[in-house]
């Protein structure tokens, strides 16, 4: 018997990867659980998959509970946020197996201080979480499903449009984009596509909406909409534990730029992408921004290799492996 658990109900990175591998998985899940009237779940039924909405945490374990006593299981979770209620069911439930997906860096940290249980395997997403999280695991770089594979277009016009994907908070990296700011080009446009941290400090607030270079669109779920309005796409976050932001760029035919550290600068290397920086050199980061200075042999090239390494199809692979 297998269970399948979505914490998030959301249509984020995590949410998609876990789409991808259910529409792709040749194994049957007994039970898939997601948050109830949630876009994931809307998404998941428009593709006739089934699913059970849960609305509480401590409903759905309790749930849980009473199926892992009539049978042992194979319970797979595509997110670390459930840890403590799926360790103690760990706990209890010697002869079923426990799977997590350990997706982002704060997880990594409070998992650090919890004993494991022994039937119990923790998956992460990249070597750099690997290296933050001081418990055995395996690494399992996200799949990505590749489907438009645009070219290239790196017309530089009047204006150059660049776009900045997530939620406005430092945690996001959005405090080097003031620093870009103070290098005060004119001819260029910041569009941010995401909601602003309601905890993001009111001088960096006050910075970013004085600023007439800064477009706000909050979210867009339309993915179309936001790669066709931009030139390229500006990554902040160091700290990305993986960073399928870089994916869906190479997809859409969009040149990405950012720091060569954290899950960004590990899928930079192993698609040889020349266009990531050292932390904090913004100047080098302005240049790429305004002279649009791009090859699309490399860009192609990377991509190429992304498909290979990054195939969704070697990632269901992997996972049907530890479902079987």
């Amino acid at each position: 018997m297998r269970i399948l658990i979505s914490p998030s109900g959301n249509l984020y990175g995590s949410e998609n990867v876990l789409f991808d591998y259910i529409i792709n998985s040749e194994l049957d899940f007994d039970y898939f659980f997601v948050p109830k009237v949630s876009l994931f779940q809307e998404k998941l039924t428009q593709r006739k998959v089934r699913s059970i909405g849960f609305k509480k945490v401590v409903y759905l374990y309790l749930q849980v509970f009473f199926i892992l006593l009539k049978k042992p299981a194979i319970i797979y979770c595509n997110e670390a946020g459930h840890f403590r209620y799926l360790n103690l069911l760990a706990r209890i439930f010697k002869k079923s197996s426990f799977i997590i997906h350990v997706r982002i860096l704060e997880d990594c940290q409070r998992l650090n201080h919890y004993h494991v249980s022994s039937n119990m395997k923790l998956i992460v997403v990249s070597n750099f979480l690997a290296k933050n999280l001081n418990k055995w695991c395996e690494v399992i770089h996200d799949g990505f499903h590749f489907e438009r594979l645009e070219v290239f277009q790196l017309n530089k016009t009047s204006k150059v449009n660049v776009g900045i994907v997530g939620r406005v908070t430092n945690s996001k990296g959005i405090h080097h984009l003031i620093e870009l700011l103070k290098l005060g080009n004119p001819d260029v446009r910041f569009h941010l596509f995401g909601h602003m941290d309601s905890n993001l400090p009111q001088v960096i607030k006050n910075k970013l909406e004085s600023d007439s270079r800064i477009i706000f669109h909050g979210f867009i779920q339309n993915k179309t909409e936001i790669y066709q309005s931009v030139d390229l796409l500006l990554h902040l976050n160091e700290m990305e534990p993986l960073g399928r932001i870089f994916f869906e760029a190479l997809d859409f035919g969009v040149p990405i730029i950012g720091f060569n550290h954290g899950g960004i600068g590990e899928i930079g290397n192993i698609v040889e992408y020349p266009y990531l920086v050292d932390s904090n050199d913004y100047v080098k980061l302005m240049d790429y921004i305004q002279y649009l200075n791009f090859s699309p042999e490399l860009l192609l090239k990377a991509r190429l290799r992304a498909q290979q390494f990054f195939s969704i199809n070697k990632y269901v692979l992997k996972v049907d492996a530890l479902l079987k």
